[in-house]
């Protein structure tokens, strides 16, 4: 098996993943506190309006968080992968077909990062090549037999 090319990918947030975990958020925020309000007997009005608060409040709350976060520089140079250039490994948890989950382990942690592979500024056939043939800890240190952490 032949080792996947060099690529390099541009992972963040973009809009549509900031509105899709904007309406998870709000969609838990509502069960919250409509669960909550119908617990202690409150009305419906009451329960109405806790619903829709805790919709508003978690949904606003997750774009703005979401919208603060660092966009990361993710390459595989044949033999190593580096998010904005410190050694780790990647493990895709999601894949959406043209959005795609990946979780970062490196030395400072771990670190959730979308990725989207129509903008991610490299050909979505060699990105995918890299994920799949690539991912796990033993990519980022072959001689490295410790178990992965984090």
């Amino acid at each position: 098996m032949r080792a996947a090319p060099p690529v390099l990918m541009a992972c963040g947030p973009d809009f549509r993943w900031q509105a899709a975990m904007a309406v998870l958020a709000a969609a838990a925020g509502a069960t919250l506190l409509g669960w909550l309000c119908a617990w202690t007997d409150a009305g419906s009005m009451v329960i109405a309006a806790a619903t829709a608060a805790g919709a508003a409040l978690a949904g606003v709350a997750a774009w703005r968080h979401l919208g603060r976060l660092p966009a990361g520089r993710l390459f595989w140079d044949g033999r190593t992968w580096l998010l904005d250039g410190a050694p780790g490994w990647i493990e895709p948890k999601l894949d959406l077909g043209d959005l795609a989950l990946l979780h970062w382990r490196g030395e400072a942690g771990g670190r959730w990062l979308p990725l989207s592979f129509t903008r991610c500024g490299a050909p979505a056939h060699l990105a995918r090549a890299a994920l799949r043939a690539h991912a796990g800890p033993l990519a980022a240190d072959p001689t490295d037999r410790r178990a992965p952490h984090g």
